[in-house]
């Protein structure tokens, strides 16, 4: 548990720290209502989110690596890519960030699109395409192949749908992989590829698999945008955040707190159903392991409310109000310069960047170190908010300006970067852009776009977490083909 503390501290933390620096410089003052809800929000998800990642511990993860084994152990091709379906639809649709991220989505547009159906659109791109990436497992297809196939219908797609999606869609891919999906897809993953009889490309194989689901997201919300391209799908009043502000601060709190234990609520109890009925027909586990996922349940219930209420209560709304506030001074500088520091602030806090870098330097024995890594991915980050708030202060400059070049350089790179290194690059677009993306610059990307002339909210608005999820996969693979010249050149000098 001191672990889990320490983890989100190293998370929130310096998010946090930071507002408040900017609030007693007066360059964006928060009133006192929005202050003090900030305050008791960061303080929320300071003691949620480690609650919440303890249970998840205890049952998640368990869960995952039961329910994964007893698919596995089928031998059935076909229950394997089914139950993959199922399982990545339901981790999706219970990860914290989608819920964080499809509620802004659904604030700005119209009621047909609302925050569920939002949710199951992303849930079922990613429960297909992780079902697709087993199926490339299974077959030993190329992972270069399949990502570069993947990669190119997105690019295809971008052409034809509509403005409003292109940066909603793109963002999906850094919030629908977290703590909840990570463990049941990486049991699943290591899994079929054991059974593979490949143990060597068994590591290989087991990376990718994060990437894939989120890609699978991602064309599903542009297949939305194609369909819906001629529709009204614009920017509408935001009612609910002009009514909170009337609201006492506990009448607010109690509101949201019952509306966040809906949510989670509807999100945890598909995965605990169907974990029951996988117990009872073929897992069959004992009573000790009953007991343990049962309370590690509750208790990631409990902490997953927690965290949720702070982040609705008042640090999705204090972002959004200090991207208002730098926008509103009229000074290009400011609100490129806060945001450069928040994404390379929230690389350096990221406990999964630190897991990823361990896993490249003993992949490439040593070969790229963990710190060349990390620069790389929190410089990779910080251009990446820079270029989206750049984006937004100059509406000429569109997201396909920047997208399709670095969507073709990444099918380009996938030709000539090792299998292991592409598998790595699409799990780290995942793994760079993590909480405080979807919690905080995301919504200080919108409070800027809703400030700024000529800039729209919805289409504007969005796209932040796109460049934060793309660069990095571009980053890590130009250090895959680094890697694979300074490899080439080692086993020429052993050769003369």
């Amino acid at each position: 548990m001191n672990e889990k503390l320490k983890e989100t501290l190293l998370s929130i933390m310096p998010i946090t720290v930071m507002v408040l620096l900017i609030h007693f410089s007066t360059y964006a003052a928060l009133d006192s209502v929005l202050l003090t809800r900030f305050i008791i929000g960061a303080v929320m998800m300071m003691i949620g989110l480690p609650i919440f990642l303890q249970g998840v511990d205890m049952s998640i993860e368990r869960m995952g690596e039961q329910m994964s084994g007893a698919l596995v152990k089928s031998n059935k091709m076909i229950i394997v890519l089914i139950g993959g379906f199922i399982l990545g639809f339901l981790v999706n649709a219970a990860e914290p960030d989608v819920h964080i991220f499809s509620r802004q989505f659904a604030a700005l547009t119209a009621p047909e699109l609302s925050h569920w159906i939002f949710v199951l659109i992303m849930s079922t791109g990613f429960g297909l395409a992780v079902a697709a990436g087993l199926l490339r497992i299974i077959r030993n297809i190329k992972m270069r192949y399949f990502m570069a196939i993947f990669f190119g219908l997105l690019f295809v797609l971008t052409l034809f749908t509509g403005e409003e999606f292109i940066g909603v869609a793109f963002d999906t891919y850094g919030a629908t992989t977290g703590a909840i999906a990570t463990p049941f897809l990486l049991a699943l993953a290591i899994g079929v590829s054991s059974k593979t009889r490949r143990s060597t490309d068994e590591a290989a194989e087991s990376f990718g698999i994060l990437g894939i689901g989120s890609a699978g997201a991602v064309l599903a919300i542009l297949v939305q945008g194609v369909l819906l391209k001629d529709s009204n799908v614009g920017a509408i009043p935001d009612l609910a955040e002009v009514s909170s502000r009337t609201l006492s601060h506990g009448a607010f709190f109690l509101q949201t707190l019952r509306e966040t234990v809906g949510e989670v609520s509807l999100g945890l109890s598909p995965i605990l159903l169907s974990y029951a009925i996988v117990a009872i027909l073929w897992i069959k586990p004992k009573k000790r392991d009953i007991r343990r996922i049962g309370i590690g349940a509750i208790i990631t219930f409990l902490g997953l409310v927690i965290f949720l209420t702070g982040v609705y209560f008042g640090f999705l709304e204090a972002s959004r109000e200090v991207g208002t506030q730098l926008a509103l001074r009229g000074e290009m500088w400011l609100p490129l310069a806060v945001g450069a520091l928040f994404g390379l602030v929230s690389v350096f806090a990221e406990p999964s960047v630190a897991i990823l870098n361990t896993q490249i330097e003993e992949e490439t024995s040593g070969s790229i170190r963990g710190k060349t890594v990390l620069w790389t991915l929190a410089i990779g980050v910080s251009l990446a908010v820079t270029i989206s708030i750049l984006r937004i202060l100059i509406p000429e400059f569109r997201i396909t300006h920047a997208l399709l070049p670095v969507l073709g350089l990444v099918i380009a790179l996938c030709f000539v970067a090792p299998d292991i290194f592409i598998g790595i690059a699409v799990d780290a677009g995942g793994v760079a852009s993590g909480t405080m993306a979807a919690a905080f610059i995301l919504p200080y990307a919108q409070g800027i776009a809703k400030n700024t002339v000529g800039a729209d909210p919805l289409i504007d608005g969005f796209g932040v977490i796109t460049f934060i999820s793309m660069i990095p996969i571009l980053s890590m693979l130009v250090l895959g083909f680094i890697y694979r010249v300074k490899a080439r050149k080692a086993e020429q000098n052993q050769s003369a």
